[in-house]
C-alpha cells in the first residue's frame, strides 16, 4: 500500500466546501459545519480539532505575506 504523501501528490483539488448535515452527523459533530476538501479522485480531507476526530478543525493556510485559518462559520458563506 502506498503511503500517505504518495496517495496525494499530483491530485487535483476540486471543492472545497462544508460538510452536509449527513456528514456531521456520520461523524458526531454537532457544531460548525467544517470544512472538507474533495479531491479528483474523491478523496475528502477533513480538518479535525485532535488525532481522534474530536470535532471539526480549521485550515491554515500560509501564504507568502499573510496566514488565514479557512473554516466555515454557521452564519456566513465565504
Amino acid at each position: 500500500m502506498p503511503n500517505f504523501e504518495d496517495r496525494l501528490i499530483g491530485r487535483t483539488i476540486k471543492a472545497i466546501r462544508p460538510l452536509t448535515k449527513e456528514e456531521l452527523a456520520a461523524h458526531a459533530w454537532y457544531g460548525s459545519p467544517g470544512v472538507v476538501i474533495v479531491l479528483d479522485d474523491g478523496t475528502k480531507l477533513l480538518p479535525v480539532r485532535d488525532e481522534e476526530g474530536n470535532d471539526v478543525g480549521a485550515l491554515m493556510v500560509e501564504e507568502a505575506d499573510r496566514t488565514v485559518l479557512l473554516s466555515w462559520h454557521p452564519m456566513r458563506r465565504p
